[in-house]
């Protein structure tokens, strides 16, 4: 049983046995029907502290993001959108997960995949989860980070997209450029729609 096959089935139990038995995690070993997800992602989608804590002890690297995830995802395949753990917790919206992965140094900054890829910052601002958002800004994530090349969205344009507005103020109170790099006259007309009561 692979350690990514005893994270994604919640198996603690034999994870904490083989642990400190020599069983370290080799890094990039996934499942064949999931080829994108690592042992910590899974423990992480699986909101199992006690799993991500043994992994990170074990050895799994805090910022992973497999290379098929970050380099080969495609939007017409059933993998999972790139993400590294503290991404993932964040989509999830799973403070507890953000927390232990914080402490255990994960970059909040990381970088993102190139297709449907995301920071931590943009993800929250796209869901809407502002708590989220204020405590990755206040450990210094950046407004501004660059989107993936093929669907992504800046933290301002998830957040405009998707009618955010108390999302937007804290960007904006944040430092966000509105015409950063990539960002243009569809932010432009975005956020004129929202003022308007468009969206």
């Amino acid at each position: 049983m692979t350690w990514a096959l005893i994270a994604a089935n919640n198996h603690t139990t034999a994870a904490s046995l083989l642990y400190p038995r020599g069983f370290n995690i080799p890094q990039f070993k996934t499942t064949p029907h999931d080829p994108d997800q690592s042992p910590l992602n899974y423990a992480v989608s699986n909101r199992n502290p006690e799993m991500v804590k043994i992994l990170l002890e074990a050895g799994s690297l805090v910022d992973q993001c497999t290379p098929l995830a970050c380099g080969m995802h495609n939007r017409t395949s059933s993998c999972h959108p790139p993400r590294t753990p503290l991404q993932l917790a964040a989509e999830e919206g799973y403070l507890d997960m953000i927390d232990i992965v914080l402490k255990a140094r994960a970059n909040v900054n990381a970088p993102v995949g190139e297709v449907e890829g995301a920071t931590a910052l943009q993800i929250a601002a796209i869901k809407g989860f502002i708590g989220i958002a204020k405590l990755l800004l206040d450990l210094g994530a950046d407004p501004n980070a660059p989107r993936a090349h093929e669907f992504g969205r800046t933290a301002l344009e998830g957040a405009a997209e998707y009618g955010r507005i108390d999302m937007i103020e804290l960007l904006l109170r944040s430092g966000v450029e509105i015409l950063s790099a990539g960002t243009g006259d569809s932010i432009c007309a975005r956020l004129s729609l929202l003022r308007d009561g468009g969206i």
